[in-house]
């Protein structure tokens, strides 16, 4: 619920009421900007489109467990109940990712070694890259070890890239840029966490 009320704080009515930026979109409308007005503007959206694609649907639920999963073992709060797990593993089933749902265990396994003897410092968190034009993003897990902050983004149905690939993209530099600003370090280092592989991406 929260994450759908947070997505629709990025939809707007026409180009002249958009007065906020998802770093995503952004990055979307650099790529195509048919596909942006068709995802952020309701006068081109269908109506199927509130509810989500299958593919975004389960992305959410991917990291609604990859958050939760940081939390049991490493924050002890606020985590889900047995309850919520199952019926998070259902909604997986129904929209056909019940074969993936091992793949993304064998992530978290990943992640835990990951953050071993690290300091988690914010999970899910909202950033806000500029005031003035309005742009704004969530990155999924912050966190320092042997004295360096990093960033670390869960990426679900994408085939691995290039990591001069990823340096380039507008998200991973304006996260940079925002992260730097609010703890105030030179640099900061990157994980592109891979759900649906057996290897993550690592760079500067």
């Amino acid at each position: 619920g929260n994450d759908t009320a947070r997505n629709n704080s990025f939809y707007f009515e026409s180009v002249e009421k958009v007065d906020r930026f998802r770093v995503t979109g952004l990055q979307m409308a650099e790529e195509c900007g048919h596909y942006w007005r068709q995802s952020f503007l309701r006068e081109f959206r269908n109506p199927e489109q509130d509810n989500g694609n299958k593919y975004s649907r389960a992305g959410t639920i991917y990291h609604l467990l990859i958050e939760n999963h940081i939390r049991q073992l490493h924050l002890m709060e606020d985590f889900l109940s047995p309850e919520e797990m199952v019926e998070a593993i259902n909604i997986l089933a129904e929209l056909g990712f019940i074969n993936e749902y091992a793949k993304l265990q064998a992530y978290c396994t990943r992640l835990s070694r990951i953050l071993k003897n690290a300091e988690i410092l914010e999970v899910e968190k909202d950033l806000q890259i500029w005031e003035d034009p309005n742009i704004a993003g969530q990155v999924d897990l912050l966190y320092r070890k042997d004295g360096v902050i990093w960033v670390h983004d869960h990426k679900s149905n994408r085939k691995p890239d290039r990591v001069s690939k990823w340096q380039g993209k507008f998200q991973m530099n304006a996260y940079s840029y925002a992260v730097m600003k609010l703890y105030d370090v030179q640099r900061v280092h990157w994980c592109i966490g891979q759900t649906n592989h057996d290897y993550d991406i690592y760079f500067v």
